[in-house]
Order: C-alpha cells, then structure tokens, then sequence
C-alpha cells in the first residue's frame, strides 16, 4: 500500500544538505512551494504543529517523493572560513551542482525535509497489469467430446448434443458446482487445474494462442 503526505500552503517545504569535509561543516537551505512524500504505512499527522515545523521522515520510512518550485536557497558556512574560498565553492554549485562540489572532496552526508502548515494524507491508488499466464483450452464442439472427456476427467459431467456440465472449483470444493458449455464455447483448464467454459467472444478478445501442444498432465 501507498500513501502520499502533501503540503496544502505554498512555501511550506524547506529542505536542508549537510555537507562536510574534514572537521569543516555547511548546510545548504532550499524552500520549496509544493511537494510531497509516499509512505507503505499511514503516517499519523494528529501530532503536527500547522504552525511549526515537522521532519517529514517523523511520520515514518519514505519511499518515493517529489518536490516543486524552489522559491529560496542559501548556504551557511563556517563563520571562521575564509570569504573567498567561499565564494569559489558556491560558483563551483551553482555551476555544476552536487557533483561540482563532491569533485572537491565535500560529501553531501545528510538531507532533512521539513513541512509547516496544514498536511493532506491520502492513499494512492495503484495501477496493476496482470501477470500473463498461459492456460489450455478445448474448445466444446460435436467433434471434440471425447477430447473434453480425456482432457477435463471428472470435471466433466453430463454431455449432450448441444451442452456439457462443467464440474469447477468454484465454491472451494472440488467438482461441487456446475457451469453449462454451450456448442462454441471454450473449456478453460485454469492455473489451479480447475475448469470453465468462455464464450467464444470473451475469449477471442482476452486470449492469444500460444501455439504450445497441449500435454495431459
């Protein structure tokens, strides 16, 4: 499960890097207008102070997030390091970035979010594909009778002229409820080797061939 905490106030995201090298310090400040991080559990905001400051990552472990429209950035130095050097190091950022400054030997140790103002949780709803899954199938017709009868066994119950009683698994029980298979339709043998008819239509739309020989098992 997923869920998303967001910011609802516009400038209500700051974010601060801790950067070090040696014994030496600095942290760089962003704030951002708008964004939000994704949690597998729900994270409980009953705590939040709208009018303080929150760490995002009190509400739990965070997984995916995304933050929008940097409004402020600011850089705080050790206040005994010399002017120009500082001055070179924030050319090299806003040059080059991270990388510039890690290619000096700083090391972005630390990344801290924190949120003001009131929060909107809400679960994200997932998209899924289903798994292919390959099945094998006999199509019901005046000529494939003793296949169904080879093929389903005692799935199979009484065969007419125009219909067959399939036994399924249905209900949790083995051969306890019956489908009837009109002339046309496809016998469907399931992954949990249970059977039921399609009709030709549905199963067209919903079904490739794989062009596997079926092999009894």
């Amino acid at each position: 499960m997923t869920w998303r905490l967001s910011t609802l106030d516009k400038k209500s995201i700051t974010e601060i890097q801790t950067w070090t090298i040696g014994k030496l310090t600095a942290t760089y400040e962003l704030g951002w207008r708008w964004g939000y991080w994704e949690y597998e559990t729900k994270p409980d905001i009953s705590k939040h102070n709208p009018n303080g400051q929150t760490d995002v990552y009190d509400f739990g472990e965070v997984g995916d997030q995304e933050q929008d429209d940097g409004c402020w950035a600011e850089w705080n130095w050790p206040e005994d390091m010399d002017s120009d050097e500082i001055e070179r190091l924030e050319d090299i950022f806003n040059e080059e970035g991270a990388e510039g400054l890690e290619n000096k030997g700083w090391s972005n140790d630390d990344t801290e979010y924190f949120v003001t103002g009131p929060l909107k949780v809400e679960y994200v709803i997932g998209n899924y594909s289903k798994k292919p899954v390959v099945v094998q199938v006999v199509p019901f017709t005046t000529e494939t009778v003793e296949v169904l009868r080879n093929f389903c066994g005692a799935a199979l119950g009484e065969v007419t002229e125009t219909e067959a009683h399939i036994r399924t698994l249905e209900d949790g029980s083995a051969h306890q409820v019956e489908h009837i298979a009109t002339l046309g339709d496809y016998i469907i043998k399931g992954i949990k080797g249970e059977f039921y008819p399609c009709k030709p239509d549905i199963f067209l739309a919903s079904y490739d061939t794989t062009w596997r020989k079926y092999e009894q098992q």
